[in-house]
């Protein structure tokens, strides 16, 4: 084998050996469902990060429908939550299934996919409608949003959302690395792809060197 495709193989090989060695950049995402900087957020930033930068990101999504519910707090520190009216958190409850059932791939793109459709405010025929344009089982999606599934994920979401360390005071709540500053959710908000560049310590993926 000529040397100098041998030495070619074998630097490609060490770029990938590393690369494979260094933590992905984790990004925790807490968003509602009608929220005009979240829905900017995703469909404008984290999705089109995604797209470009998906294998060095990690992204864990939480979602819940602040506006919308009542609790109650039992001795035992679990929740007791009412919904209000169902027809107002069915995007929370679609989502969160999808959230649930898909990738974060096929996630997000039902994400991104809602909050710019013209049915954006008619949250299931958004739903459906999205679902069925990326392929996704709508029906097993309806399923469980509009069951009991759907519920405890709606509950989970406002755990989760409780547990969250600063509390949460807007959305998008976005975590760096297990980190969340004012500094860093401005740049995470508004020049997401440069806030996962700046942050990964692995070799910079083309899309990075152009920033």
């Amino acid at each position: 084998m000529n040397m100098y495709i041998l030495s070619a193989l074998i630097l490609t090989l060490a770029y990938t050996l590393r690369a494979n060695e260094v933590p992905k950049v984790n990004i925790n995402v807490n968003f509602e469902y009608f929220c005009s900087d979240c829905t900017k957020y995703v469909s404008e930033q984290l999705y089109p990060t995604y797209q470009k930068l998906g294998s060095i990101l990690d992204i864990q999504l939480n979602t819940f429908a602040f506006y919308s519910w009542t609790n109650k707090t039992n001795p035992d520190g679990t929740y007791d939550i009412t919904i209000k009216n169902l027809t107002e958190v069915q995007g929370t409850l679609i989502q969160a299934c999808v959230m649930e059932m898909e990738p974060i791939d096929k996630t997000l793109a039902l994400l991104s996919c809602m909050f710019t459709s013209p049915d954006y405010q008619t949250q299931v025929n958004a739903g459906k409608q999205c679902s069925e344009k990326l392929g996704l089982n709508w029906a097993q999606i309806n399923e469980c949003a509009q069951g009991p599934l759907g519920r405890g994920l709606y509950i989970q979401g406002f755990e989760r959302m409780m547990a969250v360390k600063p509390k949460i005071t807007w959305f998008p709540w976005i975590i760096v690395n297990g980190q969340h500053t004012d500094e860093l959710q401005d740049k995470a908000e508004h020049h997401f792809m440069k806030i996962v560049c700046d942050t990964y310590t692995g070799p910079k993926p083309d899309d990075c060197k152009n920033l």
